[in-house]
C-alpha cells in the first residue's frame, strides 16, 4: 500500500512552515495541532499536513504572529495528483492537452488574508513609532511646546511685572513730590488711580487678543527637520 503523501514528519512540517521543530512541538503541546492532524503517538508521531495547516490558520492569534512570526507559512500544501492507473494507457505526448490551472482554493485565500492583515498591523505600528520619534525630536529642538505650560508661565511672568511696577509707584510719587514741591501722599494717590485704569484697559485688550488666537498651530515636522539640518 502506497504511503499517504499528505502525512509527513514533524521536521519536514517545520521546514515547510519556515519555523523550528521546537515551535511545532509547542503547537502540538498547546493543542493547536491535534486530532486528525496527528498520525501516531509520541516522538514518532507524524503530521497530516493539510489538516494541521487548517487548524493553525484558525487557532493562531494574528497579533502574536507579528515580528518573527511573519515568516510562518500557513498556505495549505499543493494537492498531489494520484498516480495513473495501470489499466489506463496515457495518451501519446503529441495528443495530450495541457490541463487547465486549478482555481484558487478558499483556504489559501483566507490564509493570504490573515498574512496581509498581520503585515498591515505591523506596518501601522512602525508608522506610529516613527511619528512619535519625530514628535520627540521636535520637542527637544524647541519646535513644539506644551501650550498650557507656556500660557501659565507667561501669566506668572506678567503678574510679577505688574506687581513690581505697582510697588515702584511709591518711589515715583516721592520723586515727583520732591521735584514739584507737592505732598507725596497726593501724588501717590493720583499715580495709583491712573495705574489701575491702565491695568484694566491693558487686561481687556490682552483678553481680546488671546481669544482670537487659534487653539493649535500647524507645523510640518518633516519640513522643520529639513530646515534644521540645512542650517
Amino acid at each position: 500500500m502506497a504511503a499517504d503523501p499528505d502525512v509527513i514528519s514533524k521536521g519536514e512540517f517545520a521546514r515547510r512552515r519556515g519555523v523550528s521543530p521546537g515551535r511545532v512541538s509547542q503547537w502540538i503541546s498547546a493543542g493547536k495541532i491535534h486530532g486528525d492532524a496527528l498520525v501516531g503517538q509520541g516522538r514518532s508521531a507524524q503530521i497530516r499536513e493539510s489538516v494541521a495547516v487548517e487548524q493553525l490558520r484558525r487557532s493562531l492569534d494574528p497579533m502574536q504572529m507579528t515580528g518573527n512570526g511573519l515568516s510562518t507559512q500557513l498556505k495549505p500544501p499543493a494537492p498531489i495528483a494520484p498516480p495513473p492507473s495501470a489499466d489506463v494507457l496515457p495518451f501519446p505526448p503529441q495528443a495530450a492537452a495541457a490541463p487547465p490551472p486549478p482555481p484558487p482554493s478558499a483556504p489559501a485565500a483566507a490564509a493570504d488574508t490573515v498574512e496581509d492583515e498581520i503585515k498591515r498591523l505591523r506596518r501601522d505600528q512602525l508608522l506610529r513609532q516613527e511619528r512619535e520619534a519625530q514628535r520627540a525630536e521636535a520637542v527637544s529642538a524647541g519646535q513644539l511646546t506644551d501650550a498650557a505650560a507656556a500660557k501659565a508661565q507667561a501669566a506668572r511672568a506678567t503678574a510679577r511685572l505688574v506687581t513690581t511696577f505697582e510697588g515702584a509707584l511709591s518711589d515715583f510719587a516721592t520723586a515727583v513730590a520732591a521735584e514739584f514741591k507737592l505732598p507725596q501722599r497726593d501724588v501717590l494717590h493720583l499715580l495709583r488711580g491712573e495705574f489701575r485704569k491702565m491695568r484694566s484697559n491693558a487686561a481687556s485688550e490682552i483678553r481680546d487678543q488671546v481669544q482670537q488666537m487659534p487653539a493649535t498651530v500647524e507645523i510640518d515636522l518633516d519640513g522643520a527637520t529639513d530646515q534644521q539640518d540645512d542650517g
